[in-house]
């Protein structure tokens, strides 16, 4: 079980915000398009153009929040 948790762990905690990360690295510069925004406005609305990487950021704090919480809340309930 712990083989399954660790997996989805890294790929949640890492590779969904990585691929984000790509995606709008990828389109930097074109974000303020009637395009590119219908397709990732959510992700980058919420900032100024020059901090376009910021929801990465955050992605990152919450899930690292949550792995924190969870990994420590089964590490209590062994002690």
């Amino acid at each position: 079980m712990w083989t399954v948790g660790v997996f989805n762990l890294g790929f949640y905690a890492f590779g969904v915000p990585l691929l984000v990360l790509y995606m709008l690295f990828k389109r930097r510069h074109r974000l303020q398009d009637v395009d590119m925004l219908a397709k990732f406005g959510f992700l980058t609305m919420g900032y100024e153009p020059q901090y376009w990487f910021y929801e990465i950021v955050v992605m990152a704090r919450k899930i690292s929040v949550l792995a924190v919480v969870a990994f420590l809340g089964r590490v209590r309930a062994l002690l």
